[in-house]
């Protein structure tokens, strides 16, 4: 490790800087120097380094700073109480004050969440520079969207107060955490550095650097989740204005010469006073990977001089533990007393961190890795309020002690600078992790209709990706996006969907470029667990929604199976265009009706076309063709085959698609292979536990094959997968009629939601209950409504069956002649259903025999459905049961 300069040379500079500040400043004090350095350049470099930094201290003398501080201590305001309003925050409580102002938690009345409320004293809201100084931390980490740094909210003013809410943040400090014994777990302190060290990368790529890393100012969360605190010593690099170039030498964020930061963890160009860039806050994180390794301060010292001195010219102290050679490296690089050897970049420094953690199993060395938490605290005295002075201060405190009482006055005034910390923690032992989360539907944020598609397709992707995990409860799409343009606070939605958190996003397209923003919210408290901001080109749409699916998998702290891993790691394409193609065709799927079907098709054939390994398109291609049948606008002879050409093609490309093995059971049932359909169905529960649709299908099969509980019991595992789903209280209600529990469906449809059972199909059902309990009246007005609503098949083949069955057979014969007549498929099973009613049996038989040559997707209910219990005594109708490969279940 480089030296940066020996003791000698210190001494001798040290001894010349005496000595010149003795000699008038210019002529006289040059040649003084020309002598004493004897052309040494690196030596007179330092010298009048030093020079410097005492001019600017004795400067910021003339600044008035003392009256100020006599005016905080003559009227300070009268702190705000609880129950107090600052705007649209209530005062809960006092967290803590510092020399500019107060933090208190507080809470916000509209988003309902909590925050913590800091607000500037009253005697410096009208001081200009002050106010500067209050609101810069806000600019720097507002400017900044990482989850890993703690998110500021609005900064303002109400009335004559100002204040910056942000976050409120539960946890410990690094420092706290070090302290608590049996000391910290080497892959927990290596995870705190890499989360740090993210948010460091974030900060510096926008052209800000911290310049106050220490273990005080790095918040761990119970769930592990890291916050990197207090952006009031950031300054920005490399965005020089004319301003920025003016700013009053007492402004001690900006000004070259003074120390900028906690003495211990401040780098050799901090602590001489000169300007810092992001290597400073890489040899910072090295100061606290250090310690937390070893055990001990690198550059102790009994006085902040001694620690200045230590830092500008000692190796670190001599390591206390043993620990592998390449971790050694690491911090030794961070450490290096030169920026230029240092890590160039943050993210440098974390990519060989990574790597050191990959390579290592540290988690099975345990405590006895790093030293016990016990040498922490002992190793150094605790360091309160940061002073805030330079190098030359220091040196010459003996020597002008004619300034000493003005020097302290001067840096308690510019203490009144340094911003508090914006969370106050409560350390807990530790918090249930979050396994159950929603993803809203995106937001389109310009209203593009080109875009429509994008930001639904990006929220679907995600809920399909997640539900993958079998660790994680993931609400369904159809629950989710019931929440579409939502204002509504998260913990309200997260209740409503039986969820811990929230995802939400929104999706801006500005030419070729897509801005996606996505954040993760703790439904408890409202609080961010994690945030980020992609700009990318709009072909790059699925590498942002994997990007997103990996940062909520990381964030949460999931360890999914060898299986799960895989599937959830592949990308579903490697093809953008096709990717958007897929979207297209899901997005125009869900919005129904034949016409929009064939389209979601053509997609997915383009899709195809442009990746024929895209396994995913051949599945949404496959249950598209299966869509076809349902909606009548094919026949299964016709919609059938495609369907399982594409759901084939889709195992046979990616067998561990849920998806495809979803649609694959279907297509089992039309062809009457039960055993092989439940296979299916339950193999796609297990790829994808919370596929809701998979769990509603099951209870379909189990209702046709007459096992009513079990159905019952995956309909109730589809509701709570699927809470917003409000016509899944009509599946209950069918499977209970056609377990002949007539009173118990009425109930069931009784108790649900009025839109859902108002929908078409849903008063159809209800009409057929009410016949069941002989209520023609109420069964006719009924299924009456439904075709007022909507013209069906199914509709009109029971309102002819009610006309049968009370005496009024014209009017049904009449129905029947319509149907024939009808630009709609009509399902031959369906229509059996009118001629048992008016006792054609010989047409009825007719018609079931046509269903099972068409593979009628309907046929198989003829094993449950009350209204064919007039043919069951027919053997024509066992036999067919036979050959459908299912038996008469008992009555």
């Amino acid at each position: 490790m480089a030296v940066f300069m020996s003791d000698p040379h210190w001494e001798k500079a040290k001894d010349i800087f005496q000595a010149a500040l003795e000699k008038p400043a210019g002529a006289e004090r040059e040649s003084f120097l020309d002598a004493a350095c004897a052309g040494d350049a690196g030596l007179r470099g330092e010298v009048l380094g030093l020079l410097a930094a005492f001019d600017d201290a004795a400067g910021f003398l003339d600044e008035p700073p003392i009256a100020e501080v006599a005016e905080t201590i003559a009227g300070r305001r009268e702190s705000l109480r609880p129950g107090q309003s600052v705007g649209r925050y209530r005062i809960e409580r006092k967290l803590g004050a510092g020399g500019v102002g107060e933090v208190f938690l507080a809470r916000d009345t509209e988003l309902e969440r909590p925050v913590a409320l800091k607000i500037l004293a009253a005697e410096f809201s009208g001081h200009p520079d002050h106010v500067r100084r209050f609101l810069q931390e806000a600019r720097a980490a507002s400017a900044l969207n990482h989850p890993n740094i703690l998110t500021i909210y609005e900064s303002g003013q109400f009335d004559t107060v100002r204040f910056i809410a942000a976050e409120y943040v539960e946890g410990e400090t690094l420092r706290e955490r070090l302290r608590r014994a049996p000391g910290i777990n080497p892959d927990e302190l290596l995870e705190i550095v890499a989360q740090t060290a993210a948010a460091l990368g974030t900060a510096h790529r926008a052209g800000i650097v911290h310049r106050d890393i220490k273990p005080e100012n790095i918040m761990i969360r119970a769930d592990g989740l890291v916050k990197v605190l207090d952006f009031g010593l950031a300054k920005l690099v490399e965005k020089e204005t004319p301003e920025s170039r003016n700013i009053r030498k007492t402004d001690f964020r900006t000004t070259p010469g003074l120390v900028m930061g906690t003495v211990a963890y401040m780098s050799p160009e901090q602590a001489r006073g000169l300007p810092a860039d992001e290597r400073a806050d890489v040899w910072s994180l090295g100061v606290c990977l250090s310690e937390g390794v070893f055990g001990v301060q690198p550059f102790p010292g009994d006085t902040t001089s001694d620690q200045i001195a230590a830092i500008l010219r000692s190796e670190p102290a001599p390591e206390t533990k043993e620990t592998r050679p390449e971790l050694r490296r690491i911090i030794g690089k961070c450490l290096e007393k030169k920026a230029a050897d240092r890590y160039p970049t943050i993210d440098d420094f974390l990519r060989e961190i990574n790597e050191f953690r990959q390579e290592n199993d540290l988690s099975a060395a345990g405590g006895a890795f790093f030293p016990a938490a016990r040498a922490i605290s002992g190793a150094a005295p605790p360091i309160a309020a940061p002073p805030v002075v330079s190098s030359a201060e220091y040196i010459v405190r003996g020597l002008k002690k004619h300034k000493f009482f003005a020097l302290a006055a001067a840096l308690a005034a510019a203490a009144l600078g340094l911003l508090l910390y914006f969370a106050v923690f409560h350390p807990f032992p530790s918090a249930a992790p979050i396994r159950s989360i929603a993803v809203l539907p995106f937001v389109n944020v310009g209203g593009d209709a080109d875009v429509e598609y994008l930001s639904d397709g990006l929220s679907e992707s995600l809920i399909n990706k997640l539900s993958r995990l079998s660790e994680l409860r993931v609400a369904s799409r159809s629950s989710a996006f019931q929440y579409r343009n939502s204002t509504a606070p998260a913990s309200e939605i997260a209740r409503a969907l039986g969820v811990e958190a929230v995802v939400s996003g929104r999706v801006a397209r500005r030419g070729d470029e897509l801005q996606i923003s996505v954040e993760m919210i703790d439904a408890a408290d409202n609080t961010q667990l994690w945030g980020e901001t992609y700009r990318r080109k709009f072909s790059d749409a699925q590498t942002v929604q994997e990007e997103i699916a990996q940062n909520i998998l990381r964030k949460l702290r999931l360890t999914p199976s060898e299986t799960q891993a895989r599937s959830f790691n592949s990308p579903i394409t490697d093809n953008a265009q096709a990717y958007q193609l897929y979207l297209n065709g899901v997005f125009y799927r869900r919005k129904n009706g034949p016409e929009n079907v064939r389209k979601a098709v053509e997609y997915q054939n383009q899709a195809i076309a442009l990746d024929p390994a895209f396994a995913l398109a051949y599945a949404e291609l496959g249950y598209d063709y299966y869509i076809f049948v349902g909606v009548g606008a094919v026949d299964s002879r016709t919609g059938l085959p495609p369907a399982r050409q594409a759901i084939e093609k889709a195992l046979s490309l990616n067998d561990a698609l849920a998806e495809a093995h979803d649609i694959n059971a279907r297509l089992k049932t039309a062809d009457f292979d039960w055993p092989g359909a439940e296979t299916e169905i339950r193999r796609a529960v297990e790829l994808n536990p919370n596929l809701a649709s998979a769990h509603t299908f099951y209870s379909e099969l189990l209702t046709e094959t007459g096992r009513f509980d079990e159905a019952l019991a995956e309909i109730e595992k589809a509701r709570e997968l699927d809470p917003l789903r409000i016509n899944l209280v009509n599946y209950e209600a069918e499977i209970l009629f056609r377990a002949r529990r007539y009173d118990d469906a009425q109930a069931t449809f009784e108790s649900g939601n009025p839109e859902a059972v108002g929908e078409t199909f849903a008063l159809i059902s209800r009409a057929r209950v009410a016949a069941a309990r002989n209520r023609y009246p109420e069964a006719l007005a009924l299924v009456r409504k439904s075709l007022d609503k909507d013209v069906t098949t199914k509709g009109l083949v029971h309102l002819g069956r009610l006309y049968a069955l009370t005496g009024d057979r014209a009017a049904a014969l009449a129905v029947r002649e319509r149907l024939k007549k009808i630009d709609l498929y009509v399902s031959p099973a369906e229509l059996a259903i009118l001629d048992a009613a008016l006792g054609m049996r010989e047409p009825a038989f007719a018609n079931l025999e046509r269903a099972f040559a068409e593979r009628d997707l309907l046929l198989p209910l003829i094993n449950v459905e009350p209204e064919y219990d007039t043919l069951r005594d027919d053997p024509r109708f066992a036999d067919l049961l036979r050959r459908i490969n299912l038996k008469n279940p008992a009555r």
